[in-house]
């Protein structure tokens, strides 16, 4: 498929019961694992309501680390293997999504940007919004810097 820039229409299952299918191959530098990534996504109940998006808010892309994301599991393993540029869409079970979601859901994903840097996150020890800004803050500094 890559070598095709073609889009499928098979779902794969990977971990945790999470569903995808490339609805179009990127470019760009690939989403390993323990890359930042900036990702625009859209997320949205079976019955085509969306629950929350970047793309409404033209807001910022999140920025994760690709396949280690505590706020956002279903997404941070969702990116891995994507290419810049490339869309994907998940059917995420409740024990991948975000916390106090209990209903299947489906996102899209479109790969903003790839950093591969192997500098370590900082990680809060408590869940302490002060500590959790400033991490947000030095998240966007190293991935844009």
């Amino acid at each position: 498929l890559a070598k095709k820039r073609a889009a499928s229409t098979v779902y794969v299952e990977a971990k945790g019961g999470l569903r995808y299918c490339d609805k179009r191959i990127g470019s760009g530098k690939e989403a390993v694992r323990g890359a930042l990534v900036g990702v625009h996504f859209e997320g949205f109940r079976l019955n085509g309501r969306t629950v929350e998006s970047t793309f409404q808010t033209n807001s910022m892309p999140l920025i994760i680390e690709a396949g280690n994301s505590p706020e956002f599991p279903c997404i941070g393993e969702g990116v891995v293997g994507m290419l810049e540029g490339g869309r994907r869409e998940l059917i995420v079970p409740p024990s991948m999504n975000r916390e106090g979601i209990t209903e299947v859901m489906t996102y899209t994903l479109d790969l903003y940007k790839v950093r591969q840097d192997p500098k370590p996150l900082a990680k809060p020890a408590a869940p302490d919004s002060s500590h959790e800004a400033t991490r947000k803050s030095f998240l966007v500094r190293l991935f844009w810097g």
